[in-house]
């Protein structure tokens, strides 16, 4: 029903407006023009602008009129535009870029999630090897501890074969027995080892000095002549070898001239079996005639010996190396001595 009264009104406005706009439209005819041509005045000239202004003002009346025609809704209103509106307008030229970026962050996350799976793996991997091996380990251990249960309290792990062994002695106290004693207990734990190699002793007092090989001979009664004595230095060590169950024991002492001392030892082999004897562990050697000395060879050097057993049981073997004197109570004892020394450099 509205809509039949707002069409009617409609149509009334538009009639209405053309019959002003007839009634208000001058004619202008050529004579008017012809005239004003020939009788130029300022009336005519004014009149003439009056009438131009006058059908602007009515074209610009009827624009207005016909906008509002059309948009009735939109009258005295300015239609704005939001500027936030733009930014929805997908940039066409960013387009490579963002799905640049968006591979570049997916590619990035693939690599991620891949270490991640992999230090865990890794991990897990280590957790359950690690399990393992602790289980081994721990039998392992066990079956070692039944066998120590097994085997001699004396061990190689008592004495270094690599190096120097320190053994106490009470000097002031303790005579030629009481050290023979000392040194028969020694022999008897190396006994137990299984080792090809002698075991190097350097001899102190209760001070824990070196005891000086001359001290040591008067006190163990190593008969050796003055002269040689005053020849051999301060510095010696005693070796304990076991020569397959059968251990012997040897010296190795400085000398303050080499060559003195092995032309001194060449005169006082006859006697030396007898001077020696404490070396040999309590063995009685003075039934013994007198020494016959011979010469052999081990690694260029000249070894003299005498067999006061048989090699293998019971010998003086001596030789000079290395401004020592070296004195093997068996055959590989010396040879022992003489490869632990050069060892050593």
């Amino acid at each position: 029903m509205f809509s039949d009264n707002k069409t009617t009104s409609n149509n009334n406005f538009k009639s209405k407006k053309k019959i002003n706009l007839v009634q208000d439209t001058k004619i202008h005819t050529m004579e008017k023009d012809l005239f004003e041509s020939k009788n130029p005045t300022n009336t005519s000239q004014t009149e003439l602008e009056a009438t131009v202004n006058k059908q602007k003002k009515t074209n610009l009346e009827y624009e207005t009129n016909n906008s509002q025609e059309i948009s009735p809704f939109l009258k005295g209103e300015e239609k704005i535009i939001d500027k936030n509106q733009f930014s929805t307008i997908p940039d066409q030229q960013n387009q490579p870029m963002k799905t640049k970026s968006v591979l570049n962050k997916i590619i990035i996350i693939i690599v991620i999630s891949i270490s991640i799976i992999g230090i865990g793996g890794g991990s897990f991997y280590f957790w359950k090897t690690r399990i393992s091996n602790t289980k081994k380990i721990k039998n392992a251990n066990d079956q070692l501890g039944k066998s120590l249960e097994n085997t001699p309290t004396n061990n190689l792990s008592e004495f270094s074969i690599d190096k120097a062994n320190y053994l106490s002695l009470d000097f002031n106290k303790d005579n030629k027995e009481q050290i023979l004693s000392i040194l028969q207990k020694y022999v008897k734990k190396i006994a137990t080892l299984k080792t090809i190699a002698p075991v190097e002793f350097i001899l102190t007092n209760s001070q824990n000095n070196p005891i000086s090989f001359q001290d040591f001979a008067q006190k163990v009664n190593l008969t050796l002549s003055k002269n040689l004595i005053d020849q051999l230095g301060t510095n010696f060590s005693l070796f304990i070898y076991n020569d397959n169950g059968n251990v012997r024991l040897g010296l190795a002492i400085a000398t303050n001239n080499s060559q003195e001392v092995k032309n001194l030892l060449l005169k006082e082999e006859d006697n030396l079996p007898q001077e020696i004897q404490f070396l040999f562990l309590g063995k009685d050697t003075s039934g013994l005639k007198e020494a016959s000395f011979s010469l052999g060879k081990y690694q260029g050097l000249n070894i003299r010996y005498y067999n006061v057993v048989s090699p293998e049981i019971l010998s003086i073997d001596y030789t000079i190396y290395k401004n020592q004197w070296l004195v093997g109570t068996t055959k590989m004892t010396l040879r022992s001595i003489v490869n632990y020394i050069s060892k050593q450099g």
